[in-house]
């Protein structure tokens, strides 16, 4: 663990410049998420209905812009972006602490009077002029010194003279998505009604009788009818796609062929809508024919992940394969790193696949789970000669690396009501046989199947895929602040409700991975872990933590 922790702080001094970006963006994050979590400025309109009251009610509109803003900004500066994180790192910037300090007092003295104004009275009190402008001139004043403790001013004037084409594009595109956002809410009605209508006509083609009350909202048959509600029209799955087919594209856009690529954005869009309402008759032939129970719980909540993820592989399978779309000088060709890639990645994605299927054929309790260690198993042994260089030795550090991870899950745990827990209440309900054959399943999977497929994924392929795009190349101990971050977030962000222990077992799984360079380390401490868990649930009956 010493040899780690040098090797961490080592790093720190090379790349300590970006390490205090990474600082600073985090805390400008922190403090937008605090305010606009916290604040609920449209108060202010409601006591204050004048045109400054306005404006500060909207102030959430601005926050949205600026997100937007600098995505574009990222996508359009994306082959310039490390000549610019290189010339950052050149840039001597000694006063940084000094202009953090000021940020950190504006933010201070912006929260109180924000807090302020919330506590103007009802009536038709109007707003002081000066006290908007203070309020005005605190926030610009605050990201102002955030700027300047990120980089130092003459640098952002060089940025502004040299990039402002891309700065300009960045500004219309955050405008036009947020206008666009405004569109998708006058025309949410309108498309609830047309989804309402089409899955009336495409039921009206099984059943010779529909109940129906537009009105309502109401939509099904004699013993099953649901309601279908402005939020499925379908307009978060046609979001989804865009985002997804946007960076794609971007991600792609040396190999693909344009303008013939743009059109991926009208039929993935279109395809999703197509999707939603088949989902929704879906929904009511199953809670007719089958259970209601799992149609209104697991079908309702996973179908829509379930067609997202089809229709994302159809695009990326129906662009790589129509010449159409793809540069024919770029084909697509298998090669030694592909075939690692897929050996990796396989298990993990089928082992989901099913997750998602299971739980959407589920109520509270996902009978199914078997089916997904098997498949999961499946995939492992099927692709297991092409794990054989990724270092298979084991130490007792990674043991005791299991042993803190199990700690920091037991003391993190979200309590919940033993009493109306799905996992027990399913059990319950299963044969004793069947109920010994699920938990052996289960046991199985938490200890064997899980651990593998993720390990494959996050610390075999994803941890190096973040340094470099020829991962294979790069040593499995090879640290660097951004891998390591990132993927530790993103396992942990698998782990819904738990994603804060999420985070941190992949950062400790990671420093098993990091010790020695075998993949083995961080496969014994996540299966001493999850063993050590499976024994606590089994024990002590704690079977919150399997839900």
């Amino acid at each position: 663990m010493v040899g780690i922790a040098r090797r961490l702080f080592a790093e720190v001094k090379p790349y300590a410049p970006g390490f205090r970006r990474v600082f600073l963006v985090v805390v400008l994050a922190a403090e937008a998420l605090g305010v606009s979590v916290y604040f609920d400025p449209w108060l202010l309109l409601k006591n204050n209905p004048n045109w400054s009251g306005w404006v500060i009610a909207n102030s959430s509109a601005f926050l949205r812009i600026a997100v937007a803003f600098t995505g574009g900004l990222l996508v359009v500066l994306g082959p310039r972006l490390r000549d610019l994180s290189l010339e950052l790192n050149r840039i001597k910037h000694r006063y940084w602490r000094v202009w953090l300090l000021a940020h950190l007092l504006s933010f201070g003295v912006f929260i109180f009077l924000s807090v302020r104004l919330l506590k103007i009275p009802d009536g038709s009190f109007h707003l002081p002029v000066v006290w908007f402008i203070s309020w005005l001139t605190l926030s610009v004043t605050t990201f102002a010194f955030w700027l300047l403790a990120f980089a130092p001013v003459h640098f952002w004037g060089r940025l502004i003279r040299r990039e402002y084409i891309a700065l300009s594009v960045a500004s219309l595109a955050a405008i036009a998505a947020w206008a666009g956002g405004l569109l998708a809410q006058k025309l949410w009605r309108p498309l609830a009604e047309t989804t309402f209508w089409l899955a009336h006509l495409l039921l009206d083609s099984v059943y010779p009788s529909i109940a129906s009350d537009a009105k309502e909202g109401t939509l099904g048959t004699a013993a099953f009818q649901v309601h279908i509600a402005p939020a499925c029209s379908g307009y978060e799955g046609m979001a989804l796609v865009t985002v997804f087919v946007a960076v794609y594209v971007w991600l792609l856009r040396n190999e693909l062929r344009f303008p013939q690529a743009l059109l991926l954005f009208p039929l993935g869009i279109l395809a999703i809508y197509l999707a939603n309402i088949i989902r929704l008759a879906a929904l009511i032939l199953l809670g007719t024919h089958i259970s209601p129970e799992v149609a209104v719980s697991g079908f309702h909540s996973q179908a829509g992940w379930i067609a997202f993820t089809v229709i994302a592989v159809g695009v990326i399978a129906g662009a790589h394969r129509m010449p159409f779309f793809k540069d024919t000088d770029t084909q697509f060709r298998v090669t030694g790193k592909t075939h690692l890639a897929t050996a990796l990645l396989t298990p993990f994605l089928l082992m989901l696949a099913a997750a998602m299927i299971a739980a959407a054929f589920s109520a509270d309790f996902n009978q199914f789970y078997p089916l997904q260690v098997i498949v999961t198993a499946a995939a492992i042994w099927h692709f297991r000669r092409g794990y054989s260089r990724l270092g298979w030795e084991w130490s007792w550090q990674a043991v005791a690396m299991g042993i803190a991870v199990f700690g920091v899950w037991i003391i993190l745990e979200p309590a919940s009501d033993p009493t109306r827990n799905p996992v027990a209440a399913g059990l319950a309900e299963l044969p004793y046989w069947a109920a010994g054959i699920w938990i052996f399943f289960r046991v199985i999977g938490s200890v064997i199947a899980v651990p593998l497929a993720e390990e494959l994924a996050f610390r075999g392929y994803l941890i190096r895929k973040l340094i470099a795009r020829d991962f294979e190349n790069i040593p499995l101990n090879r640290f660097t602040w951004f891998s390591f971050l990132l993927s530790s977030v993103l396992f942990g962000l698998l782990h819904d409700g738990r994603w804060i222990a999420g985070i941190i077992t992949g950062m400790l799984f990671a420093l098993a991975l990091y010790r020695r360079g075998q993949l083995g380390d961080a496969v014994v401490a996540h299966v001493t872990a999850n063993a050590l868990i499976a024994a606590y649930v089994l024990v002590y009956a704690k079977w919150g933590l399997w839900s």
